[in-house]
């Protein structure tokens, strides 16, 4: 069932996201792209029965949240929705904004693990220009239907109200080289990078790696690895394995390694 996000005191802007999808049995891709509804609405005017998903990631650059989800389907776009409910938490110094992202969509039958890369702007939400500058600020992005999936990240003040040059976010993850059937594609061939979380795996693979890293890489190694997230689709030829419909997949860059076994 749709969810109805339309009220009669409440303007609702709906923005569309060209987010490109890889599926056997659809041809027009126009028909996969997703969309976000920006949303000032309290928590309990959103949806939980959407088909369920997971926040991979989440940043910001100015005024702009990015988000990273994976979901299954493939057969039709989605729909989010995204909303801040103009509460402030204050814990000493530190201000947090609590950030509800809801899956709209129930009806794809499609059954390929689907990774969307969006992004919003702040300014749909009412956040004031005056707290975007603040320092001490926090996001903690949350799975509306699922609040034990959530990701936490300080804000990077803006300047003079004027976009800044593009801010590169680092993520350490430890990871496990493992053995993929995607021959020659990314930087290690067939050895991407592999974590575990409760129920699900999620695997990495990278194009780039920082020319500093002297790192041979070996079956089941343990590293620690600091990375940028990247879209799928930006590493070569990887829509080629039918392994990345049919599992998660996260797109990489490399900055460092270390070996922690």
């Amino acid at each position: 069932m749709k969810f109805n996000l339309f009220l009669t005191s409440l303007a609702i802007m709906v923005a569309t996201l060209a987010c490109n999808k890889d599926s056997e049995t659809i041809i027009d891709e126009s028909e996969l792209k997703s969309e976000l509804k920006y949303a000032s609405t309290s928590a309990s005017d959103l949806a939980t029965n959407g088909a369920p998903f997971t926040i991979l990631s989440a940043g910001m650059h100015y005024n702009h949240l990015f988000l990273n989800f994976s979901y299954t389907g493939g057969e039709k776009g989605h729909e989010f929705s995204v909303h801040w409910d103009e509460k402030i938490i204050e814990e000493g110094d530190k201000k947090t904004l609590k950030i509800s992202i809801s899956h709209l969509t129930d009806d794809d039958n499609g059954t390929s693990t689907i990774q969307d890369s969006l992004h919003i702007s702040l300014d749909k939400l009412k956040i004031p220009t005056s707290l975007l500058k603040e320092d001490n600020l926090y996001f903690d992005v949350i799975n509306h239907a699922q609040t034990d999936n959530h990701i936490i990240f300080k804000n990077i003040p803006i300047k003079d109200d004027k976009p800044t040059e593009p801010v590169i976010h680092y993520y350490f993850e430890t990871l496990t080289v493992k053995e993929t059937p995607c021959n020659q594609i990314g930087a290690w061939k067939n050895l991407w990078l592999e974590r575990s979380h409760q129920d699900s795996t999620f695997n990495y693979v990278f194009d780039e790696i920082n020319d500093e890293v002297n790192y041979t890489p070996k079956l089941n190694d343990k590293l620690k690895v600091k990375l940028q997230y990247i879209p799928l689709q930006d590493i070569k030829n990887v829509s080629d394995c039918e392994f990345t419909q049919k599992n998660i997949v996260l797109g990489i860059k490399i900055e460092e390694i270390e070996e922690i076994n």
